[in-house]
């Protein structure tokens, strides 16, 4: 879900604002999503259930976004 999110976002600073997404763009993103489907999600419905596993799953997504994608921007030139 995270990497989805996150190169999601990375078009959309490329179409709009001619920019890259940068590190806190990724832990707000990152921060963002396991918030709302560790806490927020389980709050409104029963169907869903908070576990430590899935944050994981959401950090790993956004690691392998860092590691993999052309869109992060790397340095600070």
């Amino acid at each position: 879900m995270s990497a989805l999110a996150l190169h999601l976002l990375a078009a959309e600073r490329f179409l709009f604002f001619d920019d890259e997404l940068r590190v806190i763009d990724v832990i707000v993103t990152t921060l963002f999503l396991a918030f709302v489907a560790e806490v927020v999600f389980p709050f409104f419905s029963s169907r869903f259930v908070a576990d430590v596993y899935d944050v994981l799953a959401i950090a790993i997504g956004s690691v392998w976004f860092v590691l993999t994608s052309k869109d992060f921007k790397r340095s600070k030139s």
